[in-house]
């Protein structure tokens, strides 16, 4: 990564496939949303007001954020204290795995925001990640965890210097950088895919909005 500004530039790349056979990927959405969806969950469909938005936005001027640089701002009204926004990626042989290969994954992300206690989670799958109809509330259909915990599927995304999880930012846009291993090996279907997912959540009540400004995966086989 290129630091400039105070922020890690990460240009989208798919890195050479390592003699290991490590497969690196990074996007910075200064380029565009890059083949990333964006998704919303854990809300009762009657829910009135939910203001949501998904669209390239220019960084707050508070990060110092080079000029032009742009990030995939997700936001929603989160009358629910619960609220998932998340994006997702599908990867595969064209950024060089393998099918039915099993393989582990470091996920390293940079977002900002604002909002007094957020929780960033993030994990590969097979599964592709979805909104999905329970009765009246549009869950979330793999396991991700709830506010200071983590899930089987998405983890729980730590300060890379101390380790916390959340910390207070204050009323100003901040620059969060955040990381996490997923332990367990996941396995390529037979045409050789995956799926990427980063999200948040926030304890605070109503608008919450979060700018994911890069995202970079180690993808390590097992």
């Amino acid at each position: 990564m290129i630091f400039s500004g105070g922020l890690a530039v990460a240009p989208p790349s798919t890195g050479p496939v390592a003699a290991s056979g490590i497969v690196n990927c990074s996007w910075n959405f200064s380029n565009g949303t890059q083949g990333w969806l964006p998704g919303y969950s854990d809300y009762k469909l009657r829910t009135k007001g939910l203001d949501r938005i998904a669209e390239l936005r220019r960084l707050p001027e508070e990060v110092s954020a080079p000029e032009g640089h742009l990030g995939y701002y997700l936001q929603a009204n989160n009358h629910s204290g619960d609220l998932f926004l998340y994006l997702k990626r599908q990867v595969g042989p064209t950024e060089g795995l393998q099918p039915n290969r099993a393989y582990l994954a470091h996920i390293h992300v940079q977002a900002v925001c604002q909002s007094k206690e957020i929780f960033l989670r993030a994990g590969v799958t097979w599964e592709e990640p979805s909104t999905t109809l329970i009765g009246d509330y549009a869950a979330f259909n793999l396991n991700k965890g709830r506010g200071p915990i983590g899930g089987v599927d998405l983890r729980l995304m730590s300060d890379e210097q101390t380790q916390d999880a959340a910390r207070p930012v204050g009323d100003q846009f901040h620059l969060l950088s955040r990381s996490v291993h997923q332990p367990a090996p996941v396995r390529t279907d037979q045409e050789g895919t995956l799926w990427i997912t980063v999200g948040s959540d926030s304890a605070s009540d109503g608008l919450v909005g979060i700018y994911q400004y890069t995202v970079g995966i180690a993808l390590i086989p097992a």
